[in-house]
């Protein structure tokens, strides 16, 4: 016999259950507690395991964001605090918010890759394809003078963006140093 309970309420009685929280609600708690790493930790696992979220949740998630980075002033935080949101907007289809959101991420953590990769693949997305490839190659720029394993890593998703663009395009070495 089939007890036709929905999902949500499944999947909240067995968080009731387990006495565990998802990681938005876990993140709401770290918020509170104004342990805002924690909260972006917990932000971030969130939008990773929920790729199609319901619009309410990422309204949710832009406010209690947007409160870290009005509380924060620490580069790091606002920085993390920055592409979440810029995330968020993507995933709400704000395309230029999401925008403005990487550009204040890359100018707070100018050594960091991961903001400028992001703004790649937006451009490349949107087929602005020699902004995207001009943010390709800062991330390349980025590892060659700064190292660290995730700029290495980042570098290595950069050039496969580049070669995927010139790949589209079919354009010459020659025409990127143009750009």
């Amino acid at each position: 016999m089939e007890l036709g309970l929905c999902p949500v309420f499944i999947s909240s009685l067995y968080l009731q259950v387990n006495n565990q929280l998802d990681d938005l609600e876990l993140g709401k708690v770290y918020v509170a507690k104004k342990d805002y790493p924690k909260a972006l930790e917990a932000f971030g696992r969130y939008i990773a395991k929920n790729p199609k979220l319901a619009e309410k949740k990422i309204v949710e998630m832009k406010n209690l964001i947007g409160k870290i980075i009005a509380r924060s002033k620490n580069k790091e935080i606002l920085t993390t605090a920055h592409i979440l949101l810029a995330d968020l907007h993507i995933k709400s289809r704000a395309v230029t918010k999401a925008i403005n959101e990487y550009e204040k991420a890359a100018r707070l953590a100018p050594k960091n890759g991961l903001p400028p990769l992001k703004l790649g693949y937006v451009y490349e997305y949107i087929t602005e394809y020699d902004k995207a490839i001009n943010y390709y190659q800062r991330v390349v720029n980025i590892h060659a003078a700064y190292k660290g394993e995730k700029n290495k890593e980042y570098a290595k998703i950069a050039r496969e963006g580049i070669d995927r663009i010139i790949q589209l395009l079919g354009k010459t070495q020659r025409d990127l140093e143009k750009i």
